[in-house]
């Protein structure tokens, strides 16, 4: 799901945000279910389906962090009007990596679940802030953001469905 150009164009026109809106875009910016680390947590995940010979998985995870990859500059260019326009945070925003290992002692749906709660983790903070965010430019962005996130939900509940039904044909 690509983001429309009305809603990048919203964020480049030059943005003010208060302090209290750049608090909440760094809260969805950073951390477990924050978007950079969705990316590379896809990214991994997408390999790990397609070296296991599910391809209709692997294209999923891919879907998903190209999409979480635009969600990233998005909110990174929120940030930077934050930054630039009122110096709203004091210090640079960093990244707090969630560390996932994928082993071999993992099941394919447990790998998927662990992906549908970080969506829902971040449709759950995009939630808080669309709760506390009023600027309208801004509210646009990250609900859109949020449609994408529960579009990514859907797909690996969808998936999921599919592994367990035809897990449960095969025996």
């Amino acid at each position: 799901m690509q983001l429309n150009n009305d809603v990048k164009n919203n964020i480049e026109s030059g943005l003010s945000l208060d302090k209290k809106t750049a608090e909440l875009i760094n809260a969805v910016f950073r951390g477990r279910g924050g978007e950079l680390n969705t990316v590379v947590q896809s990214v991994y995940r997408s390999l790990f389906f397609g070296k296991s010979g599910d391809t209709i998985t692997a294209e999923i995870f891919i879907e998903i962090a190209l999409s979480e990859t635009e969600h990233f500059y998005l909110l990174n260019s929120l940030m930077q009007c934050a930054y630039n326009s009122c110096r709203a945070l004091s210090t640079p925003v960093g990244v707090n990596f969630y560390k996932e290992n994928i082993s071999s002692n993992m099941t394919i749906e447990k790998i998927l679940l662990d992906a549908i709660a970080d969506e829902m983790l971040s449709i759950s903070a995009y939630n808080d802030a669309i709760n506390k965010i009023c600027d309208k430019k801004v509210l646009e962005v990250i609900e859109k953001i949020k449609e994408s996130e529960q579009h990514h939900l859907a797909l690996l509940q969808n998936r999921l469905k599919e592994i367990k039904n035809k897990k449960r044909k095969n025996q």
